[in-house]
């Protein structure tokens, strides 16, 4: 069966550093929301400025 697991998790196992696990779960969420391939779309799913 599959296994699912929460997006800040996975960042955690690829980066050790906190800031940047944070970062990079902001970015892959951004990623699955926009469905698209183009940084503006990214870029308005993800929060901030």
């Amino acid at each position: 069966m599959y296994k699912f697991m929460r997006i800040q998790e996975f960042a955690k196992q690829l980066f050790s550093d906190e800031k940047t696990w944070k970062k990079a779960s902001e970015i892959m969420i951004g990623i699955l929301e926009a469905q698209s391939p183009r940084l503006s779309d990214i870029a308005d799913r993800m929060p901030g400025e």
